[in-house]
């Protein structure tokens, strides 16, 4: 039985890595992790909306305990990036993931309440808010990293189940709206 992570594997795969292309990957999840915050500050918290994810827990806590989204996002993440990292991706998406939820969560509490209400259109702060967050974690994906919750889980489902990863999302955001 092999261990899940095999150090002479890492050390393979770090002396092999295209360096080049990594640091790209990290700006382009940075872009995208700023994108899905300033959707978090400037359209979704203002608004209460609850967009689904672990982020809305957070959404929710905050609203209801005043406990800070980074924070409540965090703590959910690390069981089931345990489970993502052990199951899903290995260490290079791990890393990437780890990367994500971290700046995710700083910059989601730095921005919360310095950033002016945009719109109180209803319409308006979906579209923009859903826009925001959709293009942010697609670019966080195509990076091949994760934003944690349920973009992990939908690769768990998948890995177990054959249900495609996107369906697992969708199936998970719309149990966590519930």
């Amino acid at each position: 039985m092999t261990h899940w992570l095999n150090l002479n594997n890492l050390r393979e795969q770090l002396r092999t890595l295209d360096w080049r292309q990594t640091f790209v990957d990290y700006l382009v999840i940075t872009l995208g992790v700023f994108l899905l915050s300033l959707a978090f500050n400037l359209f979704y918290v203002p608004n209460e909306v609850v967009p689904g994810g672990i982020f809305s827990v957070g959404v929710l806590a905050n609203s209801a305990l005043g406990i800070p989204i980074g924070v409540v996002t965090l703590v959910l993440n690390i069981p089931i990036f345990l489970a993502g990292l052990r199951w899903t991706g290995g260490v290079s998406t791990g890393l990437r993931t780890i990367y994500a939820i971290l700046l995710f969560s700083f910059f989601v509490d730095l921005l919360a309440g310095k950033l002016p209400e945009v719109t109180q259109e209803p319409l308006l702060y979906i579209a923009y808010g859903g826009t925001l967050d959709g293009l942010g974690i697609g670019l966080v994906l195509r990076a091949e990293g994760t934003t944690g919750g349920t973009d992990i889980l939908g690769r768990l489902l998948n890995r177990f189940t054959g249900i495609r990863t996107s369906q697992g999302i969708f199936l998970f955001n719309g149990l966590i709206l519930l």
